[in-house]
């Protein structure tokens, strides 16, 4: 199971457990991997309808994604406990654009990409901080103060070395929903 949501929504899944034997399905504990997630269950004839909830405002800051296990315990002698993974991430309010930089050229060329990092819903950021993984990596915010989208120049200087660069760029902001974003470099020189 895979839940994408935003921080500060509720989401519910519903899930039918159907029993393979005619005989109702009967469900004695779900065990419930973190305070995020809540669960209920209906029965419905023989199946039992499992809601289960995650409540993105009860995500810690800085958790963006996680993979958990639902364990869910039935009276069945032949399936006591149903395990299910749940695979969650926490869509951006603050995207990048382009997500990725990658530049391909000769070494002791200067390579450059505006990067626009925008709010999704029109609120106004600011830029608190901004690093690099590479000191050939710099940045500069043509904006500077509090606006619903920055402009970054990244610029790959021109005294980096023949190679490939996997590098990241961490952009820290001042939302309270979203407090850093990531860059993705890909550098081939030759």
């Amino acid at each position: 199971m895979f839940i994408a949501l935003q921080m500060k929504i509720r989401i519910t899944s519903c899930n039918r457990l159907e029993s393979g034997t005619g005989q109702p399905v009967e469900i004695t504990d779900v065990n419930i991997p973190a305070p995020y997630f809540s669960s209920e269950t209906k029965n419905e004839g023989n199946d039992v309808i499992l809601e289960l909830s995650i409540n993105g405002s009860l995500i810690p800051a800085n958790l963006n994604r996680s993979r958990d296990v639902l364990i869910v315990h039935t009276t069945s002698a032949e399936v006591p406990a149903l395990q299910f993974i749940i695979e969650w991430n926490v869509m951006p309010v603050i995207v990048a654009s382009p997500e990725r930089i990658i530049w391909n050229g000769d070494a002791g060329t200067e390579f450059r990409t505006v990067v626009s990092l925008r709010h999704l819903v029109g609120k106004t950021f600011k830029i608190t901080g901004i690093h690099s993984t590479s000191p050939c990596i710099r940045t500069f915010d043509k904006t500077q103060d509090s606006a619903t989208e920055h402009k970054l120049e990244v610029v790959m200087a021109a005294d980096a070395k023949v190679g490939m660069y996997r590098e990241k760029l961490t952009v820290t902001l001042d939302d309270p929903e979203q407090n850093a974003l990531e860059v993705d470099i890909v550098a081939v020189l030759r």
